[in-house]
């Protein structure tokens, strides 16, 4: 029968890696780029600006959600392995 080795500590570097990568990620556009300019491709360019912002912000966020569930589930996939090689042993 074939093993699947689980190499958590692998896992969870490579996760806090991508964690901090994640959080430094700079979400930020300038909002306004000439507030005193009427041209509507000023306009046009403030919108889109806008949309990146608020797309690089929920990217960020789902980023940080999967480091967390990938986390969770790791350190279950431990706690299992753990149980059976304690029942496996006490057979």
């Amino acid at each position: 029968m074939s093993e699947i080795k689980l190499r958590s500590s692998d896992i969870k570097a490579a996760l806090k890696e991508m964690n901090s990568a994640a959080e430094a990620l700079e979400t930020s556009y300038p909002s306004d780029i000439a507030s005193r300019n009427q041209m509507d491709i000023v306009n046009r360019m403030n919108e889109i600006n806008a949309s990146m912002q608020q797309a690089l912000e929920t990217y960020k966020k789902l980023l940080l959600s999967n480091v967390d569930s990938t986390m969770k589930s790791t350190e279950w996939l431990e706690h299992v392995d753990a149980e059976v090689a304690r029942a496996i042993k006490y057979r």
